[in-house]
């Protein structure tokens, strides 16, 4: 038996050879809490079982089992079969790319490593898109005097790939060590390789969005070039419906550049839209061909193309909506700030608050509205909307709405510099009852991050905030 993935607290698991006497792979899930299984439909024996993957999508709740497999009815080509679970049937996808070691599923899609030049300086990583089914390969170059392993791993929700100077040390290592964890850090003071982040060489590509998990929490990271903290906290606000505030908070490395990626996505009428947002719209930005050169322009046509994939991959999906406000902070030094509705974004320089973001309010965008032959409602003891439903302007989805919201961003940049403090992000469940000078003097005092943003969303509760309140910290100095 074999455990093809786990996801939400399940097991996919497989025989690890053809039953003899059903010339077949038997694959079931698996709940070891309850104990309870699933059987799904066999698998035929002419194949050979590769290592398979095991996946759910939240935005689109897909989930899915991808099988690769060696043909040997026809020349041992490689191919994949897949189900979604409630269907009665594998599928078979053209993959003719032979994949090697475990697959690993991480932000919407399945990984894998190619089988070739992993030992020459470079390694090509193959996705299998869970929505769409597509595949992408990506090709990364790497450094030639490091011996690396032929198995991905999911690390601190990055793909990594463990690598160390001598393989001996390593295996030392691990017998040693009762644990990946406390392995990985051992490596470090066997073999010196702290520049790899803990023995691991993370990926960080196009096609893989880097977010929390949301909806609830806190956390905290850092920059690895930069004496640069962020930390989050996520509340669920008082209403009946499931939190809906999402977020993204990483630094990822692309090219010779260390990316600082932080988003807050603020959704209604449920969630599939922010957790869209979040698997996909960093992703968007960055694999524009402009964004080197023209990052505000990548910035905008990212945002409608993303909103646009919203409104036509998956009827349900574009019902909801979402705000968003986005941060891209490159090389510590330049910060480029984008938002649609009433998440904001408020940079501190020496204490004074600078908001980045604008506001975008039915109010203030009226005559764009009724241009297009929507109305704002003002209702006494309710704020302004949008055809009487909507309280922003512009958002992500909405599709009823399309006609009369916009889904175009504002987009600034800011400089960072020694006066730089703080940046934070915050949807408008702590809006509504803090000022922005007000978050900057709360933030200011607390040295830790991830203590800011908790204090925030709490100070936000005692103001008597109902809605879901999210806040990033983002600490520039100290």
């Amino acid at each position: 038996m074999r455990i093809l993935g786990s996801c939400n607290g399940l097991l996919c698991v497989a025989s690890s050879y053809s039953d003899c006497t059903s010339s077949a792979f038997h694959v079931g899930i698996y709940n070891p809490i309850t104990r309870e299984a699933k059987v799904l439909p066999d698998l035929p024996s002419y194949s050979k079982l590769e290592e398979g993957g095991f996946g759910y999508d939240p935005s689109t709740k897909v989930c899915k089992v991808v099988c690769p497999f060696l043909d040997t009815a026809y020349n041992c080509k490689q191919r994949i079969k897949v189900i979604t679970l409630g269907e009665n049937s594998w599928r078979n996808l053209d993959f003719p790319i032979r994949t090697i070691g475990t697959c690993v599923f991480l932000n919407g899609g399945f990984h894998w490593l190619v089988r070739q030049n992993v030992s020459v300086g470079m390694v090509h990583i193959t996705t299998l898109d869970i929505f769409t089914e597509k595949v992408e390969i990506i090709t990364i170059n790497l450094a030639y005097d490091i011996c690396y392993f032929t198995n991905l791993i999911n690390f601190e929700e990055s793909l990594a790939l463990p690598s160390v100077l001598r393989r001996v040390n390593i295996d030392m290592c691990f017998r040693q060590c009762r644990t990946w964890d406390t392995c990985l850090r051992k490596v470090i003071k066997v073999v010196g390789f702290e520049k790899y982040f803990w023995g691991l060489k993370r990926f960080e590509f196009s096609g893989t969005e880097l977010g929390g998990r949301s909806s609830r929490g806190s956390g905290k990271g850092r920059s690895h070039q930069f004496p640069i903290k962020y930390g989050f906290s996520l509340i669920k606000g008082k209403a009946n419906h499931p939190m809906e505030d999402y977020h993204v908070a990483k630094f990822v490395q692309m090219k010779e550049h260390e990316l600082g990626l932080f988003a807050i996505y603020d959704g209604h009428l449920g969630d599939s839209v922010p957790a869209y947002l979040q698997k996909h719209l960093f992703s968007n930005i960055i694999k524009e061909g402009e964004f080197w050169t023209d990052t505000k322009r990548s910035i905008q046509k990212s945002y409608e193309r993303t909103d646009q994939d919203i409104l036509s991959h998956n009827p349900d999906l574009g019902r909801g909506g979402s705000t968003a406000v986005t941060a891209i902070l490159i090389d510590g030094q330049k910060l480029w700030v984008a938002n649609v509705g009433d998440s904001r974004a408020v940079l501190s320089k020496g204490g004074h608050a600078i908001q980045l973001s604008i506001d975008h309010e039915p109010n203030t965008e009226r005559g764009s509205i009724e241009n297009k032959g929507g109305f704002v409602s003002n209702m006494p003891g309710d704020v302004p909307r949008v055809n009487g439903q909507l309280a922003v302007s512009r958002a992500f989805g909405d599709k009823s709405l399309k006609l009369h919201l916009r889904s175009d961003p504002d987009v600034c940049d800011a400089d960072v510099n020694s006066e730089t403090d703080l940046l934070i992000l915050a949807s408008d469940g702590l809006w509504k009852v803090m000022t922005n000078q007000d978050a900057v003097d709360i933030a200011r005092k607390i040295k830790d991050p991830e203590r800011a943003a908790k204090q925030l969303t709490v100070e936000a509760v005692n103001r008597d905030s109902k809605d879901d309140i999210s806040c990033i910290v983002v600490r520039f100095r100290g």
